[in-house]
């Protein structure tokens, strides 16, 4: 592990890079998973199986699960250590320009996560990178779910929510 990316509920997310290729990953890491409830779990899984049915050019890929009895490990593609919250904080504003082709590739991944009947259901600031060319990856699939699923509860992050 080279450096740390970021930090979620329940994970942490570090740079790793293959010593042979020298390509870079995004290594989200879950501990103690032993001692998580099912609703945690249930969210992991849901993120790995979502994940394994969305390829496309603005969703992070996810390359291998690696499990033992207190860790599971996501092996993703680096999608560049800048948010769009990072982004918008380091520049303060931006040119209608960029702004329309931050908004084109984040409406990109979402279609194409609605194309295979799949609703994120937190998409935030923070879970949409943007890399030095100013290509933007979705991350963070834990509270997606299926369209048409009953869903049973709400989630996201409160300062996000609709009232």
């Amino acid at each position: 592990m080279l450096s740390h990316l970021g930090r979620g509920s329940f994970s942490v997310v570090a740079l790793a890079v293959n010593r042979e290729s020298n390509k870079r990953f995004a290594v989200k890491t879950y501990t103690k998973i032993d001692e998580m409830d099912d609703y945690k779990f249930d969210n992991i899984y849901r993120e790995i199986n979502h994940l394994n049915q969305l390829s496309h050019e603005n969703i992070v890929n996810l390359f291998h699960v690696v499990k033992d009895k207190r860790k599971l490990l996501l092996i993703m593609e680096d999608g560049g250590k800048l948010s769009l919250a990072g982004l918008l904080r380091k520049n303060n504003t931006l040119s209608e320009g960029k702004v329309k082709n931050i908004f084109k590739q984040i409406l990109e991944g979402i279609s194409h996560c609605h194309d295979h009947k799949i609703c994120h259901r937190d998409i935030k600031l923070e879970n949409i990178l943007i890399n030095g060319n100013g290509h933007v990856r979705l991350i963070d699939f834990g509270f997606s779910s299926k369209c048409g699923e009953k869903l049973k509860s709400y989630c996201g992050t409160p300062p996000y929510m609709a009232p």
